[in-house]
């Protein structure tokens, strides 16, 4: 529930920086530390990372540290069958990329393109997931 309450909060640029300096990234990644085998916990701890990537500005989301690459890699290689957490976990990829070069060679490195095309051929035909 409370990745669900960040990614909420966090949907909104105007609020998102507020949620990265509040310390929203780390209770997320802390959920998804502790619980790697719950699908739920891992489909909301990626939306929280998407929304905060995607709606955050380039300061605040560096500050961070660009935290998540590795969770969520590790939640797409987890719930392989889950389509709930390959969608949001393919989307928090492609916001976290988006952020600087240096950020899309950390989810090339951790094997993001390799969890990018298991996903996308392991739910070929799932509107959510391609």
């Amino acid at each position: 529930p409370a990745c669900r309450v960040i990614a909420g909060l966090a949907s909104s640029s105007a609020r998102t920086g507020g949620v990265l300096r509040a310390g929203g990234a780390v209770v997320v990644l802390q959920a998804m530390e502790t619980l790697p085998k719950n699908a739920r916990v891992s489909e909301a701890g990626c939306e929280a990372l998407r929304q905060m990537a995607a709606c955050s500005s380039k300061a605040d989301y560096a500050a961070a540290g660009g935290w998540g690459v590795a969770y969520v890699i590790a939640a797409l290689r987890t719930h392989k069958e889950d389509p709930g957490v390959q969608e949001q976990g393919l989307g928090a990829l492609v916001a976290v990329a988006a952020g600087s070069h240096a950020l899309q060679r950390q989810v090339w490195a951790l094997g993001g393109s390799e969890v990018a095309q298991d996903a996308v051929v392991g739910h070929f035909g799932h509107d959510r997931v391609e």
